[in-house]
């Protein structure tokens, strides 16, 4: 394995028959070359694997190095190279490296330079040749020129990237498509979502949204219908960002009891990462080490705020990149995701379903199946509405808390959706509004000015709801630049 090291005291997954030891990989950072001589290249990479020898079980290391010795030696010893030093490992099985060779592109973005990293953090010297300089991170933080110091000298930078993407697939032939057979994933909620499907739902705060995805992650370790939909039994992970132990277990007991469900050893394990301060490039990171395609039929993530790490949620960019590091982790792991949200503040009556979570549209719109929980006008009931990519839609139903589930209540209508208190109360402002004002290109504070004349109503509750609707994919802009002060940045909509 890698030189790895507790990372802010991360604890190992937790299973109530079995508990994972596991510790925790640094972050890797990605490394690009400039100008490497080649005639070293070989002797360079046997120096880093030789220092890296017990290094081979970690997957990612594994993998990366065999990315990078078919860039720099693509024929047949580069091969011969890699299943030498991979044959160090317990996990070697023969015929897997040529497999895997075959997948990666002659000229990946992985260079020497992060063996040669890797190799000295093992505390290895590792003899580059003639004009070739490694620089790490220290020597290299905020140095703007790239020039090498002498002639010809070969500079190999820490660039500090993270997060390994592997090979990516190859052009398909529409015409293969149209006619080759369409093979139909397995359903993991009956109607509602996939095995390998992302999963988004959002409610209130407080609205029990754990308690929900409990219940859901319960139903299908054991294979049990949820919301009389058949589930398919298959392995959950939770990932507890949130709830203290003792309230996750209690939580936990209490909703095993209700349904009548005993947890089979390993169907359903927990990594309790309350108190850690855990960003989501480390999650990333962990994870590729800790799971293997196949082990999980669901991960929950709980809550997505946690996993912001000072990204703003009205960001469509940073909501984008953080939502595609967690498909990316599922993906990788061949499993589903559900990841819980909050609504935006104020009554989320008057929104469509879609805009009822807090931030950018990205959040809300992103998931294969979309779930909301909106409060009812019936006391301890909600609404659920679920919003599906790939099957028929969903009618609506409405939900009666039991602690600790909820329950179908069919009796009541779902469109009764609790009202403000007051009466005389406006409706949450819409982005429809926005969009009204915006009939030619105008500044941020020049559409929060101008729907605060329409609607009446305060800078606070108008500018949340701007915000969201300049993220929307048909909200153009343009940067304009000023001297001797900030660009001025217009927004209009798209002609359709």
């Amino acid at each position: 394995m890698d030189e790895l090291e507790i990372m802010n005291g991360i604890p190992p997954l937790v299973d109530e028959s079995t508990v994972a030891r596991a510790t925790v990989e640094q972050p890797a950072p990605k490394v690009t070359q400039r100008c490497v001589n080649a005639s070293d290249d070989t002797r360079v990479i046997e120096q880093c694997l030789n220092a890296l020898r017990t290094h081979a079980d970690s997957y990612e290391t594994w993998y990366e190095t065999g990315m990078i010795i078919k860039t720099k030696m693509p024929g047949a010893d580069g091969l011969s190279l890699w299943e030498s030093w991979s044959s160090s490992s317990s996990k070697y099985k023969e015929g897997e490296c040529a497999a895997k060779w075959k997948s990666f592109k002659q000229n990946g973005e992985l260079g020497i330079g992060t063996l040669v990293k890797r190799a000295k953090a093992a505390g290895a010297t590792i003899q580059l040749g003639s004009g070739v300089k490694y620089r790490g991170p220290k020597e290299s933080a905020g140095v703007r020129d790239r020039t090498p110091d002498n002639p010809g000298e070969v500079e190999v930078d820490d660039m500090g990237e993270s997060g390994p993407i592997g090979p990516l697939p190859d052009f398909e032939d529409g015409a293969d498509l149209q006619t080759a057979v369409a093979v139909r994933p397995d359903e993991l909620i009956e109607g509602m979502c996939f095995k390998g499907s992302k999963v988004t739902m959002s409610a209130d705060s407080k609205g029990k949204k754990t308690f929900f995805q409990m219940d859901v992650g319960v139903s299908i370790c054991d294979g049990a219908p949820w919301m009389d939909r058949k589930t398919a039994r298959g392995k959950v992970l939770y990932i507890n960002l949130e709830l203290s132990r003792y309230s996750f277990q209690k939580r936990l007991q209490d909703i095993c009891h209700h349904r009548g469900i005993t947890l089979a050893p390993g169907m359903f394990t927990v990594w309790h990462l309350r108190g850690k301060k855990i960003t989501i490039e480390q999650l990333e990171r962990e994870l590729y080490q800790r799971l293997k395609s196949g082990d999980y039929a669901l991960l929950i993530f709980d809550p997505l705020y946690k996993l912001t790490n000072g990204r703003s949620e009205n960001d469509a960019s940073e909501m984008g990149d953080l939502l595609n590091r967690l498909e990316s982790i599922a993906e990788s792991a061949g499993a589903a995701y559900l990841v819980a949200h909050h609504f935006a503040k104020g009554n989320a009556a008057g929104k469509k379903a879609l805009d009822r979570s807090s931030g950018s549209g990205v959040i809300g719109r992103d998931g294969d199946c979309i779930i909301t929980l909106t409060e009812h006008e019936e006391e301890d009931c909600v609404a659920l509405e679920c919003i599906v990519r790939d099957f028929p839609p969903i009618p609506p139903t409405v939900l009666r808390w039991n602690y600790p589930v909820f329950d179908i209540d069919s009796s009541l209508n779902p469109e009764a959706l609790k009202k403000p208190n007051n009466p005389n109360a406006k409706l949450p402002i819409s982005e429809d509004d926005v969009r009204a004002v915006m009939t030619h290109p105008m500044t941020r504070n020049e559409i929060v000015a101008k729907v605060r004349a329409v609607t009446k109503r305060g800078e606070n509750a108008v500018r949340e709801t701007v915000m969201a609707t300049l993220s929307r994919p048909d909200i153009k802009s343009e940067t304009l630049s000023r001297k001797g002060t900030n660009p001025l940045i217009r927004y209009w909509k798209a002609v359709s």
